[in-house]
C-alpha cells in the first residue's frame, strides 16, 4: 500500500488553513455585529421618555435591541450631586413600526420646548407591573421600556440644576461577554429642567397634593415657609421742640 504522504500534507494543510478562515471569519463577524449592538444600545437608552405623575418625575429606559439590558444604575446629574431614580417596576411594550425623521420646523418646535406631534396612529398601550428588583438593577427585556422614578417628596426641596442623565447599563455581547455601558444624556436639559420647574410650581401651589388626594394618596409634606417680616421704622412716640 502506497500512501502519497505530500498530498496528505497538503490535504491536511488546505483542511487547517480553511479551518483558521473560518474561524476568523466567524470572529470578525461577532465582533462587528457586538459593536453594532453597543452602538445600537447607547441610541436606544438615550431616546428615553421624560415626564411626570402624581408620584414624582418619571423616565422610561428603552431596549429596542435583541439583547436584554440591565440597568445597573441611572441618576439625574445635577450641579451640586447626583439623584439616583429607582425602578418601579412598571413595564410597556414598544410599538415596533419604523420612526419618521421629524422635519426642520418640528425639531425647531422640540429645541423650543415645545410638543410636537410625530404620529396620528392611534393603538392601546400595552402595560403591566412586575416586582421592583430588591437589588436596585432592573432588568429591561427586549423590544419593552421600563419606568424609572424621582419621588415627589423629593422634589419639594429642590435646590439645584439638573446637568445631565447618568445611566450604566449592563449586558451580553455576541460572542457571550459581559460588557458595561455608561450612557451621558445632557442635549435635553432644556425641555427636563421646563418640566421640573412646572413640577414645583404644582407642589408649591398644593394642585398635586389636591390631585394626590383625589386616588387616596397621602399628601407630600410640605414645610410651612416662614419669613421674617421686614420691619417698619416706628417714628411714633418721638420727641418734639414745644412752644
Amino acid at each position: 500500500m502506497n500512501i502519497n504522504w505530500q498530498a496528505l500534507a497538503e490535504g491536511t494543510t488546505t483542511g487547517i488553513s480553511a479551518s483558521v478562515v473560518i474561524a476568523l471569519y466567524l470572529s470578525l463577524r461577532s465582533r462587528a455585529r457586538s459593536l453594532f449592538l453597543r452602538r445600537s444600545i447607547r441610541k436606544s437608552v438615550r431616546q428615553f421618555d421624560f415626564g411626570s405623575g402624581l408620584h414624582g418625575l418619571t423616565l422610561y429606559i428603552q431596549n429596542k435591541t435583541d439583547k436584554q439590558l440591565v440597568v445597573r444604575g441611572i441618576s439625574v446629574a445635577g450641579a451640586k450631586a447626583r439623584y439616583r431614580l429607582s425602578s418601579t417596576g412598571k413595564v410597556e411594550a414598544l410599538q415596533l413600526f419604523p420612526d419618521r425623521k421629524p422635519t426642520k420646523k418640528e425639531l425647531a418646535d422640540l429645541k423650543a420646548g415645545k410638543i410636537v406631534a410625530m404620529s396620528q396612529e392611534l393603538s392601546m398601550s400595552y402595560e403591566w407591573n412586575t416586582q421592583p428588583p430588591s437589588n436596585g438593577f432592573a432588568t429591561i427585556q427586549p423590544y419593552t421600556s421600563q419606568e424609572f422614578l424621582l419621588p415627589a417628596q423629593f422634589l419639594v426641596d429642590w435646590d439645584d440644576s439638573i446637568q445631565s442623565i447618568m445611566t450604566s447599563i449592563e449586558y451580553t455581547d455576541w460572542s457571550d461577554s459581559v460588557r458595561l455601558l455608561h450612557v451621558i444624556q445632557s442635549d435635553r436639559i432644556e425641555i427636563m429642567t421646563k418640566t421640573l420647574d412646572h413640577y414645583r410650581t404644582e407642589i408649591n401651589s398644593g394642585s398635586l397634593n389636591k390631585a394626590r388626594t383625589m386616588f387616596r394618596l397621602p399628601p407630600l409634606k410640605i414645610p410651612a415657609k416662614t419669613a421674617e417680616a421686614k420691619k417698619e421704622p416706628n417714628n411714633k412716640g418721638c420727641c418734639g421742640v414745644g412752644a
